[in-house]
């Protein structure tokens, strides 16, 4: 697996349809604009997400899979490859702590909690932190 930056001026277009075709909004292309994308390739894009920072504190956000192969072991690996390469970059971005927000009961959240961070309530969506290691 690969991890790979996302060029938002290029891709922007076929990254919305993992959004549509789920029955869920886009984040607008300006909200995506302040930040660093990365996608995990294993042949094709897994996942996605979006990096921001403030201060101390790192946003992972908009994490998403790729309809065609969601609910796959491809998608768990590529998940976790993914938090990794996330608490690498923003560690050397500054950060110490991140931060990630996910639908109640979603998936990504018992996800996040499986493999140790905090969940933080929050309503519609659950928040969730870890330092940064």
């Amino acid at each position: 697996m690969k991890i790979r930056a996302i060029d938002l001026e290029s891709e922007y277009p076929a990254l919305i349809s993992w959004w549509t075709k789920r029955g869920l909004p886009p984040p607008p292309k300006v909200i995506l604009s302040g930040a660093q994308g990365f996608a995990v390739n294993a042949g094709i894009d897994v996942v996605m997400a979006w990096l921001y920072r403030s201060g101390n504190v790192a946003f992972v956000e908009w994490i998403t899979s790729n309809p065609a192969v969601a609910s796959s072991p491809t998608t768990v690996e590529a998940l976790t490859a993914l938090l990794d390469f996330s608490d690498t970059y923003c560690r050397k971005e500054g950060a110490t702590v991140m931060l990630c927000s996910s639908q109640d009961n979603g998936g990504l959240g018992r996800f996040l909690t499986g493999i140790g961070w905090a969940k933080c309530e929050g309503r519609p969506h659950n928040f969730f932190i870890k330092s940064v290691t």
